[in-house]
């Protein structure tokens, strides 16, 4: 990149989609920034991504001021994370606001897949996960998201399983499962990621949708 130019300067006009979600910009920006990037080096593809994935918060008004955000985790009760997020319940809100462990930005590492990953569960699993920004603080970075707290008790891998089966889903191995007719691959669903409603019902709250029709 030239000196003075920024990445919307390059951006070709058919990708700036006007009305796409905070997660749709981001995935189409991180996906056309990293063209031609050097995926071998991992130390180096993460810093490239969190270069601009604070560059892109920036420009577009989301990277949250650091102070305000450490007086709200301060009020915050932390519960039990991840291998993916760090994560906090907001009584007064009634959300659970989650920010990703750096250096990686998810399971699957890659942004835009993690804001894929986002938008599908919302369509799959009728979440209302929403992206809430992105923190910089002494040069670690983290994405940060919300979705409404749920009430429920960590249900038995045979739950799951019978869960999965119902749907038409069939197991491709630990905690992985295929929905053959929809073509649909959910792994990461483990006793952590679901939880069991007063209800009964089980609902997926951190899975990974690591393959759909949607997802290049």
């Amino acid at each position: 990149m030239n000196e003075g130019e920024t990445h919307s300067d390059n951006k070709p006009v058919q990708e700036q989609e006007l009305g796409a979600s905070p997660f749709e910009s981001l995935a189409t920006w991180a996906e056309y920034d990293s063209r031609g990037g050097d995926f071998s080096n991992e130390k180096e593809w993460l810093n490239a991504q969190t270069k601009s994935l604070v560059s892109w918060a920036r420009e577009s008004g989301y990277l949250i001021d650091p102070e305000e955000w450490s007086s709200r985790l301060e009020a915050w009760k932390n519960l039990e994370g991840g291998r993916e997020h760090n994560v906090f319940h907001s009584v007064k809100d009634n959300r659970v606001f989650k920010y990703t462990i750096p250096p990686h930005f998810g399971i699957q590492k890659y942004i835009p897949r993690y804001a894929k990953n986002q938008i599908l569960a919302n369509q799959l699993f009728e979440d209302d996960i929403t992206f809430e920004g992105v923190i910089e603080v002494d040069d670690v970075v983290s994405i940060v998201i919300s979705q409404s707290y749920v009430e429920g008790v960590k249900p038995t891998e045979i739950e799951i399983e019978h869960w999965f089966r119902q749907s038409g889903f069939k197991s491709r191995g630990m905690y992985l499962w295929w929905h053959p007719v929809d073509k649909i691959e959910i792994g990461d669903a483990h006793t952590g990621n679901l939880l069991k409603g007063p209800n009964g019902a089980l609902i997926p709250i951190d899975v990974q949708i690591t393959e759909h029709p949607d997802i290049i």
